[in-house]
């Protein structure tokens, strides 16, 4: 039963949470799995309704394209296509960012040239620093980077750059 003096308020405060970061592999393959079943569920059901319902679709565009002046579709589609084009341009740099991959400490590009781990800008001064301590010198972090396998102990760049 509806009552004219009672009102229902529903807030949202998202400031005080968090995405959380999956903290394990287990919680990485889980949250990709979730993912990809959920994907595919919404496919599998908008092939169902386009099946089930052939004609929905031109029902649909025809309704529109009756109810609903030409000026307000062609503002409806440039303001879609102007969010798509801000969505591309900040999704860009990165797709299109070359993948590193860690060996030895060290992030290495596909043409095998090292880069800091810290900040990936790339390195090239390997020599002795820190009183006997060998690596990789960059000149951004100001900081020493050991190359090493996975045990600890030192390798050198061609060993690394053979084990690529």
């Amino acid at each position: 039963m509806y009552s004219p003096g009672f009102a229902v308020h529903i807030t949202l405060d998202i400031t005080k949470h968090t995405i959380p970061m999956p903290s394990s592999l287990k919680a990485a393959f889980t949250d990709y799995i979730v993912g990809w079943l959920v994907t595919t569920a919404a496919a599998i059901v908008t092939f169902i309704v386009t099946w089930a319902f052939p004609d929905a679709w031109l029902r649909m565009s025809t309704f529109v394209l009756a109810n609903v002046e030409p000026k307000v579709l062609l503002v409806l589609f440039i303001c879609t296509a102007m969010i798509l084009l801000v969505v591309i341009a900040f999704f860009l740099p990165y797709l299109t960012a070359e993948k590193k991959k860690l060996l030895g400490g060290i992030y290495w590009d596909k043409e095998k040239n090292p880069h800091c781990p810290s900040c990936k800008t790339p390195v090239s001064n390997y020599g002795e620093f820190n009183f006997g301590d060998w690596g990789y010198l960059c000149n951004v972090c100001k900081s020493v980077f050991n190359l090493a396998d996975a045990s600890g102990n030192p390798i050198k760049p061609e060993d690394a750059r053979r084990m690529l």
